[in-house]
């Protein structure tokens, strides 16, 4: 596999789980390039996920970019967040190679027990509700 394939996953599908358990790969969420967390711990991470009181960081996109392209040079595999259609015009902006990664329909359902078991808001949820969506018929870019 070429070095630094971009896998633009949603929400759920793994990407944490995938960068645990292979050292060659890194998840690397946007939110903290798009918004100063700090001495918050992951649980406080995923209650704060769609939350209006975020505090925005004026380097962003360009800090989420750089981080991008480094761990491109350094993993295999770099897991990024899909966030729907704006998120892929972002990653196409920016000249970066990826895949999407959606759920099946089928599985879906089981995705919002999980949300509601890892904390994540009653508002970030129905948010990924309507991006996924959009998942459907998403095509590798290459």
């Amino acid at each position: 596999m070429a070095k630094g394939v971009i896998i633009s996953g949603f929400a759920g599908v793994g990407k944490t789980m995938l960068a645990k358990k292979y050292k060659n790969v890194i998840d690397l969420e946007s939110g903290p390039y798009k918004y100063v967390y700090d001495g918050i711990s992951e649980e406080q991470y995923e209650a704060l996920k769609g939350s209006k009181n975020r505090i925005p960081n004026k380097n962003y996109p360009h800090n989420y970019v750089e981080a991008i392209k480094n761990a491109c040079k350094k993993y295999d595999i770099v897991c990024v967040r899909y966030n729907g259609d704006e998120r892929v015009d972002f990653y196409d902006t920016y000249g970066l190679k990826y895949i999407v990664c959606c759920p099946t329909k089928q599985a879906y359902r089981g995705y919002i027990k999980k949300f509601k078991q890892r904390g994540n808001t009653k508002e970030w949820i129905e948010k990924k509700q309507k991006i996924f969506s959009g998942c459907f018929g998403k095509v590798q870019k290459f």
